[in-house]
């Protein structure tokens, strides 16, 4: 991907970010908050959104074109949040994934859309991060302000990202310091 005044942009065609490998992205079964605000051009089905390395990879996460998100750890392919609408077209959103005790709760906009258990244990395989990539559908739009916490943010601290806008600074967030990746 491109990056142009603090957003990522994707073509769907062939335009990825690699992050190299880091045990952060390793959370067993174990509480996470993944937060990013999202502009999709257009859908491409099953467009990878946080994808780790080879088909069969650990664990991705990863949208369609009706805006359902599906988070898949080996076979453990389970929808987590259904956005309505598709998000093609109707500018940025804020989109927050936070495991807690268990059950992943997505926030768009700052507003709980779904709670759902998912239990199985997500970890890397020492594999990198791709955003943008799943296995060749490619993401088509933009990132922007991506975050990773090792901790289950609050809803308070959710609607404080989302009041603070685009792109935010995290260092003066209340969660600073679970903090463990951020790409402005």
């Amino acid at each position: 991907g491109a990056l142009q005044d603090y957003v990522f942009n994707f073509d769907g065609t062939n335009s990825f970010l690699t992050i190299p490998n880091s045990t952060d992205f390793d959370y067993g079964t174990g509480d996470f908050t993944w937060s990013f605000w999202l502009n999709v051009n257009s859908h491409v089905n099953f467009a990878g959104l946080f994808y780790f390395a080879s088909v069969g990879a650990p664990y991705r996460l990863k949208i369609q074109t009706d805006s359902t998100i599906f988070l898949d750890a080996g076979n453990n392919d389970v929808q987590i949040s259904d956005l309505g609408s598709g998000l093609a077209g109707s500018g940025w959103h804020s989109l927050i994934f936070v495991r807690n005790s268990g059950t992943i709760i997505t926030y768009l906009d700052g507003s709980q859309v779904d709670s759902v258990s998912y239990s199985h244990a997500l970890n890397s395989g020492g594999n990198d991060l791709i955003i943008g990539d799943n296995a060749g559908q490619y993401f088509n739009g933009s990132f922007s302000n991506i975050s990773i916490w090792n901790a289950a943010l609050t809803s308070s601290q959710v609607t404080e990202i989302y009041n603070s806008g685009k792109p935010a600074n995290l260092n003066n967030h209340s969660a600073y310091s679970n903090l463990v990746s951020w790409w402005q």
